[in-house]
């Protein structure tokens, strides 16, 4: 799978963010609380939806990564497969 594109409206503190992601490796880098991990948990995601499981935690994935502006869960990933069997 090749990510090309993370559209993410409300997620977390990260709201209003585009990224568009070059062929090749990608590297996501910043200071601490930047939203690294955020993206990440959104990538994530988009494909697992987030835990209301607390696993041992205090806070479930959900309540974690609840939009900061009390909207609502929203954004987008477009990606491509490579079926052919390559890594």
């Amino acid at each position: 799978m090749i990510i090309k594109n993370v559209k993410i409206n409300n997620f977390g503190k990260i709201e209003n963010k585009e990224i568009e992601f070059n062929d090749g490796i990608n590297l996501i880098y910043g200071e601490n609380e930047s939203g690294k991990s955020t993206l990440l948990k959104f990538i994530t995601g988009i494909f697992f939806g987030a835990s209301k499981n607390k696993n041992g935690k205090n806070i479930t994935d959900f309540e974690k990564y609840k939009p900061w502006n009390n909207g609502e869960f929203s954004g987008k990933m477009k990606y491509t497969l490579d079926n052919r069997g390559n890594i």
